[in-house]
């Protein structure tokens, strides 16, 4: 595939973050938490990450790639896992 400056890219939302994290905030529903608060332990260690700034490797993907994200593509470019067997 040939990247061009042609190519379809999604329209960020007038206001930028703000308004992208109202609009998807009020389209999902509160998480009960449980007991424990969802709270790490002290003793626990915390998740690998990753260099920040990194984009995902497929050709005309202009994706940020999360710091925890291990893979070198964003989600839509990442192979399938396939599943555990019971």
């Amino acid at each position: 595939m040939e990247c061009s400056a042609d190519s379809e890219m999604p329209a960020p939302l007038e206001g930028g973050r703000a308004d992208a994290l109202t609009h998807f905030s009020s389209q999902v529903s509160p998480v009960s938490r449980g007991p424990l608060g969802g709270s790490r332990s002290a003793s626990s260690r915390p998740p690998p990450t990753y260099p920040a700034g990194r984009v995902c490797s497929e050709v005309c993907c202009a994706t940020r790639l999360s710091q925890y994200n291990r893979e070198p593509t964003c989600f839509l470019h990442t192979e399938p896992m396939p599943a555990a067997r019971r």
